[in-house]
C-alpha cells in the first residue's frame, strides 16, 4: 500500500508499518508476555558526529559504548481536564508542543532499565513486549551519546534483531556469519548472568561517576518462563521483574526539586541565575501557573540558539550537551560546548562536589529521557497545573 508519510522533499521515513491492531493477538506470560532483541553493533559508527538529536554527541569506537538505557513511551492519563493543558510552557524550549506535564515537546517516559554491552559493541536483552519503547547508547559516564528517534516494539514471545545497519549492514558481521559476544554468551556459554538477560534497574557508578556495570533494583523476582525451553529455577542470578511497578522514572517534582531545594537555591537565585529559589511552588508566567520557577529557569531557552540544540542550561534527550550537566560534573562530556566560557577562570564554583554521585546521575537520567516537569503517569499529589 502507497501512501504519504511526509509532503516535505526533506523528511525520510524508512520503517515497517503495522496493519494489524496488537491487540488481536494476546499471548499471556509471567508476569506478561515479555520478547528478546538484539544488535550486532550499537557503536553506529558511520552516524555523523554532532550536537543535533540525529548525531552522535562525540566519536566512538567499539568498546566505548558500555551500556544501553531502554526507555519506554507512556500514554498521557489525567482523569480531570482541569489538571492538563497544552501549550502552558509555550516561554519554555518546548513551545506550542508543551504541556502541563512538561516544558519540552517530550510525552511522559519511563525507563524500562539497563543492560550492557559487550566490548565488540553488541547487546542482547529482554523486556515487555507490546510496550513502545526505544535505546539510547551510553558511554562510561552513563549519558547517552545519542537516542533513537523511533518507537520499536516487540511481540510477546518474539525476538528483534539489528544486524548493525551504521555498521554497515550487507558489509557488517551479520551478514558475515560472524558471531557477536553478546549472541555467543547467550545462546553457548553458562555463564549465570546470560541465564535471563532481562534489562536491569540501575547502573553501577563510582565515586568519580565513571561506568562500573549493572544492577539490580532492590525488589526482584524470576520469571518462571525466562528460558525458551523451560523453567529457570536453577539461575544462580535473579533477573528484574517485568512489572509495571518496576519501570521507574524521573520526576522532576518528586526527584529533582528536593535536591535543589537542598543544596542548590541557597547559592542560585534572581541574583545568580538560572534562579533556583521558591521550592515547589508554582510560578505564575502570563497568568498561568504550571511549573515552579526552578524548572522554568532551567528550560529557559537561549536567545538566538536554535531549539534543537537545547536551551540556556538542558538540552532536552541530550545530558552529554547540558551547561548543567558540564558543570555538576565539572568537565567537558562531549565534543560540542553548550556555550561559550562554560568553565570561568576567574571565580569558579567547583559544582562537582556539592551533589553525591546518585543525586547528579539523577539530573542525567532526568535530562536524557526528556527533562519533563511530571512523569508520573495518571493523578498524583505533587504540585501540578490546575485550572481555575
Amino acid at each position: 500500500m502507497d501512501q504519504y508519510l511526509y509532503r516535505r522533499e526533506e523528511l525520510w521515513c524508512v520503517t515497517t508499518v503495522t496493519y494489524q491492531p496488537f491487540d488481536q493477538v494476546k499471548v499471556e506470560g509471567y508476569p506478561h508476555s515479555w520478547g528478546t532483541w538484539i544488535c550486532f553493533d550499537t557503536t553506529l559508527t558511520d552516524t555523523k558526529v554532532g550536537p543535533y538529536p540525529s548525531e552522535r554527541a562525540k566519536v566512538m569506537k567499539p568498546g566505548d559504548v558500555k551500556a544501553v538505557r531502554i526507555v519506554q513511551g507512556v500514554q498521557c492519563v489525567e482523569p480531570e481536564a482541569s489538571r492538563f493543558k497544552a501549550g502552558v510552557g509555550s516561554h519554555l524550549l518546548g513551545g506550542e508542543r508543551s504541556s502541563s506535564n512538561s516544558g519540552t515537546a517530550f510525552q511522559q517516559r519511563r525507563i524500562i532499565g539497563y543492560q550492557y554491552v559487550e566490548d565488540d559493541g553488541s547487546v542482547v536483552t529482554s523486556q515487555t513486549a507490546d510496550t513502545p519503547y526505544y535505546i539510547q547508547i551510553l558511554d562510561d559516564k552513563g549519558m547517552a551519546v545519542q537516542s533513537g528517534l523511533s518507537w520499536a516494539y516487540l511481540r510477546p514471545y518474539h525476538g528483534r534483531i539489528c544486524s548493525g545497519c551504521h555498521d554497515g549492514s550487507y558489509r557488517g558481521r551479520a551478514f558475515q556469519n560472524q558471531h557477536t559476544k553478546a549472541l555467543y554468551n547467550w545462546w553457548y556459554d553458562d555463564r549465570s548472568h546470560y541465564d535471563s538477560p532481562f534489562a536491569f534497574a540501575y547502573l553501577k557508578l563510582d565515586k568519580n561517576g565513571n561506568y562500573q556495570g549493572v544492577k539490580h533494583g532492590e525488589d526482584v523476582v524470576v520469571p518462571s518462563d525466562v528460558y525458551y525451553g523451560g523453567p529457570s529455577g536453577t539461575t544462580s542470578q535473579p533477573v528484574e521483574g517485568l512489572t509495571d511497578e518496576k519501570r521507574r522514572t524521573v520526576d522532576f517534582r518528586r526527584d529533582i526539586q528536593p535536591i535543589i531545594d537542598a543544596k542548590c537555591s541557597g547559592c542560585h537565585n534572581a541574583n545568580n541565575p538560572p534562579d533556583l529559589s521558591g521550592g515547589g511552588e508554582l510560578a505564575s508566567v502570563d497568568g498561568v501557573a504550571a511549573f515552579s520557577r526552578s524548572y522554568n529557569s532551567l528550560l529557559e531557552p537561549q536567545r538566538g540558539k536554535d531549539p534543537n540544540l537545547g536551551g540556556k542550561y538542558v538540552h532536552p534527550s541530550s545530558a552529554i550537551n547540558s551547561l548543567l550537566i558540564w558543570r555538576l560534573y565539572e568537565e567537558a562530556l562531549s565534543q560540542f560546548a553548550p556555550r561559550e566560557n562554560v568553565f570561568p577562570i576567574e571565580g569558579r564554583v567547583m559544582h562537582d562536589k556539592f551533589l553525591t554521585q546518585d543525586e547528579r546521575y539523577l539530573f542525567v537520567e532526568w535530562i536524557d529521557i526528556g527533562a519533563q516537569w511530571d512523569n508520573i503517569q495518571g493523578p498524583d499529589f505533587y504540585p501540578g497545573y490546575l485550572a481555575r
